[in-house]
């Protein structure tokens, strides 16, 4: 998914690849540790260390949630600062729903260094991919436009989760033939979804990011209680 809407972004110009090579850089550390800590926790403490993981990290979605959903920021200002100015963090993208091009640079580099490798950690140790929270990173901490996080999102994502896919096919826990399957599907709905994302008004991909991470959390919060024998 990452691979294909990502391509697509980059060729459009609306997903920055300094953005994205910086983002992957500490994502896929992240990604590295949080799946050997994964299988580590699964194999010294049971479904109850997955249980107790998946609720702190449901509770952290839905916090990052309210947070997205109160603090509205669509069109921040392109202040980058040093390092952003340094490495090209910074550009501008035509934005057809607005029939203009848009500027934008990174703000706050550093802080995001550690949500981006805490990022990865997320999504190694879960396999979730990290989406629902490298759009929140880009656009409130980083200070990109909405949609230009969107787009740098699901390129980051086909780099950064590299590391945790190795390690989870070397540890022999993937079905091979059930992610052949999926992957046909997977190919035309990444298409279809990137290519709606760039004619979509940024207020309608708020929504739809809004509604992926809610049903990441209330899920996550479910299968906790539930391997927690509570519900």
């Amino acid at each position: 998914t990452s691979a294909q809407a990502g391509s697509y972004y980059l060729r459009k110009g609306v997903a920055s690849l300094p953005v994205v090579l910086y983002g992957a850089t500490w994502m896929s550390l992240g990604a590295l540790v949080g799946s050997l800590l994964g299988l580590y926790i699964v194999e010294v403490f049971g479904e109850f260390g997955k249980a107790v993981i998946r609720l702190t990290l449901g509770g952290t979605v839905l916090g990052v949630f309210f947070v997205m959903f109160l603090k509205k920021v669509e069109w921040p200002e392109a202040r980058p600062d040093r390092l952003a100015q340094m490495l090209g963090l910074y550009g501008r993208y035509y934005e057809e729903s607005l029939k203009k091009e848009v500027a934008y640079g990174a703000r706050r580099t550093l802080i995001a260094t550690f949500f981006l490798f805490l990022v990865g950690f997320i999504g190694g140790m879960f396999g979730l991919g990290g989406g629902w929270a490298l759009v929140p990173v880009y656009n409130l901490v980083m200070g990109l436009p909405l949609k230009v996080s969107v787009a740098c999102s699901s390129a980051t994502l086909a780099v950064g989760d590299a590391p945790a896919a190795w390690t989870f096919l070397r540890s022999g826990v993937v079905d091979v033939s059930l992610t052949v399957a999926a992957m046909g599907g997977v190919f035309i709905g990444a298409q279809l979804g990137s290519y709606m994302a760039m004619r979509a008004k940024v207020r309608v991909v708020r929504y739809i990011v809004l509604g992926v991470m809610l049903l990441s959390a209330i899920s996550l919060i479910q299968r906790g209680l539930s391997q927690l024998g509570l519900i």
